[in-house]
């Protein structure tokens, strides 16, 4: 019997659950554990509430004290707004992530949306997948790409703010790991499974 973490940190509403409601009947009717860290547990609980799957809360998020630059180029703005606004509060979550899988010490973790439990992880080393849309599942790319990318950008503008990331990220990273060299290498997996169309990707 195998036990499978799901980390859900960072989204909304139901898309983040039902993506993986075939995948978790089929590992349940095999006797496998599947524990489900949900940024929404009152949603899991509707989903899931009646199954054999462990609900779990994750480390909280604190928001931003002042509000995110309006708009966003790409995941790198939105990351910067949101689970790297402040390094001493992301540097909290991941220690509490470090814990929580410790803890758990499952075979493989599903990610979806969850930077700072993939941050995480790279001290811990457990086998994992990023699932989800390329919306929050970057190319291997540096900069990372804006998502309307076919109209104009400061590709310069980007850059900063991806070097302003890269930096919190090392700051916020475990001190048993190695620095990243991208912000795209966060998001490296053993294996990618992008939920999507093929005519989008």
């Amino acid at each position: 019997m195998a036990r499978i973490l799901i980390a859900w940190e960072q989204g909304d509403n139901y898309g983040h659950l039902l993506r993986f409601r075939d995948l978790i009947q089929t590992l349940l009717a095999a006797g496998d554990e599947v524990v489900f860290y949900a940024k929404r547990l009152d949603l899991a609980e509707r989903i899931y509430g009646a199954s054999a799957v462990r609900l779990e809360p994750i480390p909280r998020l604190d928001p931003p004290r002042s509000p995110p630059r309006p708009g966003f180029e790409s995941l790198v703005d939105i990351l910067l707004g949101t689970a790297f606004h402040d390094v001493a509060a992301a540097s909290l979550r991941v220690r509490q992530w470090q814990r929580i899988l410790a803890a758990e010490r499952p075979d493989t973790i599903l990610f979806d949306f969850s930077p700072t439990a993939m941050l995480a992880n790279r001290s811990c080393r457990i086998p994992a997948i990023a699932c989800g849309n390329s919306f929050y599942n970057p190319p291997q790319l540096s900069p990372l790409p804006p998502y309307r990318a076919w109209l104009p950008h400061d590709a310069a503008a980007l850059q900063r703010r991806e070097t302003e990331l890269l930096g919190r990220l090392n700051q916020s990273r475990p001190s048993d790991t190695p620095a990243l060299d991208t912000v795209a290498d966060l998001f490296l997996t053993e294996r990618m499974l992008l939920h999507t169309f093929p005519e989008f990707d």
